[in-house]
């Protein structure tokens, strides 16, 4: 497919570069991502050196493994926000083609609430909706309350001590 060649970036007749392969496979997944593809696979690639006419064959196997379409919010474990309100927050709706970006998306804005210190999604394949992929997410809460402090000296001022709680 053109597209996943050109997405690859290594071309007929480059020097064999075994981190240009590395960061094309990893090129390949994420653009798999980016349009409806969350499971696919790149192999390993499979490098065939023909030294009596002093070139190579470079071949990575991959699968696509299926276009799916984003479909509900599932919290698995620390249930510190509602499906419906992550729903709320995603930039993405049931029906609309997969794209990990928002996924990625989806995980910032939550660490920005302040809520959750950590958060792992997972996409899964529904087990209503032919061809829709769930979002799971679980959530490690972030501490509910916050002490700081701060203490000083200016020569204008003299000592200074500040204290705050949220």
């Amino acid at each position: 497919v053109p597209m996943f060649q050109q997405t690859f970036g290594v071309k007929s007749g480059d020097a064999i570069d075994h981190d240009a392969i590395e960061a094309g496979r990893t090129a390949l997944t994420i653009k798999a991502g980016e349009i409806g593809h969350p499971f696919a696979s790149v192999g390993v690639p499979q490098l065939v050196i023909d030294h009596a006419r002093s070139g190579a064959s470079l071949t990575v196997p991959g699968e696509l493994g299926g276009r799916y379409n984003f479909g509900k919010i599932i919290i698995n474990s620390g249930e510190i926000l509602s499906p419906s309100h992550v729903e709320g927050i995603s930039r993405f709706e049931p029906g609309e083609l997969y794209d990990v970006r928002n996924v990625e998306d989806l995980r910032q804005a939550l660490i920005a609430t302040g809520l959750i210190s950590r958060v792992t999604i997972e996409p899964v394949k529904s087990t209503t909706n032919p061809g829709q992929v769930d979002i799971a997410l679980d959530i490690v809460p972030a501490p509910l309350r916050t002490i700081a402090g701060e203490f000083g000296y200016d020569t204008n001022q003299g000592f200074r001590a500040e204290l705050s709680w949220e």
